[in-house]
């Protein structure tokens, strides 16, 4: 079984986090075998919440943040909320979780510093506030969904999912 967390910021794109609990259930209920199924855990950060320490996530993905702006999406990076968020995707990291984010939720990957030298996509209307805050990542606003793979665990975790 694959364990996920999906990683909700207080305001994040509710639609985003409604597809992803959508997909990830869809994919539970026309699995043929347990070791295909997902163990799905959702944290939220925000202001009157602060998610709990993960633990033994495969793949940590975090939904579009939900931001109207480029101003509004910089202050939301600063909050306590994003800043508990990012520190926690580094943890996952660094104990062997894939990462995924969605939209405008790029930025908090490249916040962690885990995209310098990658490949990664956003929204087109924060490219410009992507590419002068995170010059080291190679944006790709023409691709709708961008994988570098490097960023993976070592391949001997990825080989038990295909």
């Amino acid at each position: 079984m694959t364990r996920i967390a999906v990683v909700e910021i207080d305001g994040c794109l509710a639609s985003a986090a409604a597809i992803t609990h959508d997909v990830l259930a869809t994919a539970n209920r026309i699995s043929t075998t347990k070791r295909t199924r997902f163990e799905v855990t959702t944290l939220r950060y925000g202001p009157r919440r602060r998610a709990g320490r993960l633990r033994g996530a495969d793949l940590v993905i975090v939904p579009g943040l939900g931001s109207a702006s480029a101003d509004a999406l910089e202050r939301k990076l600063a909050t306590p909320a994003c800043r508990h968020a990012r520190d926690m995707l580094v943890t996952a990291f660094e104990s062997g979780a894939m990462l995924a984010a969605s939209c405008a939720s790029s930025f908090l990957l490249a916040e962690t510093g885990l995209l310098d030298g990658k490949r990664a996509t956003t929204t087109w209307w924060f490219a410009p506030l992507f590419r002068q805050r995170y010059p080291k990542v190679e944006l790709m606003t023409e691709r709708m969904v961008v994988a570098d793979w490097p960023i993976a665990p070592p391949a001997r975790r990825w080989r038990r999912w295909t």
